[in-house]
């Protein structure tokens, strides 16, 4: 049995050679047993790369399997055989190019888009497959995290593209400055690009009239918060045509654009080219002013967004029937006043506008209303001339409109023969609700500290909200359909009618001390 001091030096060796085969520092393990005064040798090992080779060599025949010479023999084979690897690869052959097109098609299926364009940008045969592959896509939505390079490449993999959204890659792909935008376009052509969305890309170094004979199919624009967008190009949408083209821009985004004016806005409306042809327009957050919208010449125009504007006080909408103006958002702005005559539209959103005062509308077709937030409303009129009161109105939404008169709601209520849905929340004016829709509902009156009466003669009827009214005393609602009942804290209601309480799923009358216990 050896001594125990060489006992514990081959045992440190040990140690140190497993340790030098986990971590692979051999300098480390050298320079610390030196320190202890042991001898200590490197021992023979073979690396993954030259084991994997020495296999290769042996399965060619190249190399003996036994020990002794052999084993030395194939170190040396190894070796011989990473170097002649490491030239090859120098050579810049294509390592997919003889793969047969079933293993091409087996990797592809499980590829999401993102790996795709990487491999799209690795090599001509992965190239050319995901472009026969992709060949019928015709929606993308670029993901996040893609460079310029692999973006281009992506994009000439769908020859039949024709709707492209670059909204998640613009910081990746450094669209929002230089020349990139252009470089992207001109990867566009041939291409039927009909919906393209470029919000926050750069147009700095684009010529837009160029941009615009590449893309002759283009219908559909989304140029919210490009930087480089002024009234320059504007103006060229307006008034210049492309030669041989009709104009084809239909929609138009052009929200939170930090360069342009009134007046750019303004030459939209006006110009011979986007008038005739634009149907819908997004300017929210823009520099708009009390003289920009002037649609006379907007004869298809059918949808306007108008968020957030801030210098607009007053909106003075009158157009013929020939115009197609259905949709109208001006909600979260500024505006004071408001008169609108427009024949055709159908859905009017001026929430949120804490100092709009005077509403008058005169819109036969009117079916959707939303007024929620207009705490100063103390005007709202319906044009009786017409003789029509607001009939076909299916949705009204007056939450929050503290400042309105009870005759202002309840006069027009019995008139609305078409309405779903109504929202009185918060609404001190109102003392009383009567309709007798058969289309009702839902109604939402919470809140409302002067209600005094619910009457609703709907049988399609299912929601009521009422809690927190403090004067209410009699609920009548004829309508087995009932659902939902919340009469919370309504604490002086004495009479409820609606049917068998027990029937309704959702029912809540805590805090309801005036109403008499039933079996």
């Amino acid at each position: 049995m050896a001594p125990p001091n060489v006992r514990a030096l081959r045992l440190a060796k040990v140690r140190e050679t497993e340790e030098l085969l986990h971590t692979g520092d051999e300098e480390d393990v050298c320079r610390r047993g030196r320190a202890r005064g042991s001898t200590w040798t490197r021992p023979r090992r073979i690396s993954a790369t030259n084991e994997r080779l020495r296999n290769v060599a042996e399965e060619e025949g190249n190399v003996e399997t036994s020990t002794g010479v052999g084993s030395s023999n194939a170190c040396e084979s190894s070796a011989n055989a990473e170097t002649k690897e490491v030239k090859v690869e120098g050579t810049g052959e294509d390592p997919f190019a003889k793969l047969p097109t079933e293993c091409l098609e087996l990797v592809a299926s499980s590829m999401s888009l993102r790996d795709a364009s990487k491999a799209a940008c690795s090599c001509r045969t992965w190239s050319h497959y995901l472009q026969r592959k992709k060949v019928k896509t015709k929606v993308l939505v670029v993901p996040s995290g893609i460079k310029l390079r692999g973006l281009i490449n992506l994009v000439e993999s769908y020859p039949e593209l024709q709707e492209l959204s670059l909204k998640k890659c613009v910081q990746s792909a450094q669209l929002d400055h230089g020349d990139a935008m252009t470089r992207v376009i001109g990867s566009l052509v041939g291409i039927p690009i009909q919906k393209l969305a470029i919000p926050g890309c750069s147009l700095e170094s684009m010529d837009m009239g160029t941009m615009l004979a590449l893309l002759p199919r283009l219908s559909h624009l989304d140029l919210s918060g490009c930087p480089g967008l002024n009234d320059a190009i504007l103006f060229y949408l307006a008034r210049k045509r492309i030669p041989g083209e009709p104009p084809h821009i239909t929609s138009l985004v052009l929200s939170r654009c930090p360069d342009i004016s009134s007046s750019g806005i303004r030459a939209l409306f006006q110009g011979p080219n986007l008038s005739a042809s634009l149907e819908t327009l997004d300017i929210s957050h823009s520099p708009c002013d009390n003289n920009t919208f002037r649609l006379s010449r907007c004869l298809k125009l059918a949808t306007i967004r108008a968020v957030g504007l801030r210098n607009v006080t007053e909106l003075n909408l009158r157009l013929p029937g020939s115009h197609a103006l259905e949709d109208l958002n001006f909600a979260n702005g500024s505006l004071e006043r408001c008169t609108l005559e427009l024949p055709n539209l159908k859905k009017v959103s001026l929430a949120k506008n804490t100092k709009l005062w005077f509403l008058s509308l005169s819109c036969p077709e009117l079916e959707t209303v939303s007024l929620s937030g207009c705490s100063k409303l103390e005007f709202l009129g319906w044009d009786q001339s017409l003789g029509y009161m607001g009939r076909k109105v299916k949705h009204l939404n007056v939450n929050g409109c503290r400042s309105l008169s009870s005759g202002q709601i309840e006069e027009v209520l019995p008139n609305l023969k078409e309405l779903e849905t109504l929202d009185v929340d918060g609404c001190r004016g109102i003392t009383g609700l009567t309709s007798f829709s058969p289309f009702l509902t839902k109604v939402n009156a919470n809140g409302c500290p002067y209600l005094t009466k619910v009457e609703i003669g709907s049988n399609s009827f299912h929601t009521l909200h009422a809690s927190g009214c403090a004067n209410l005393a009699t609920v009548t609602v004829s309508s087995a359909a009932l659902q939902v009942l919340d009469l919370t804290n309504c604490s002086r209601l004495g009479n409820l009618e609606a049917g068998d309480l027990r029937k309704i799923p959702h029912l809540g009358l805590a805090g309801c001390t005036s109403l008499p216990q039933q079996g």
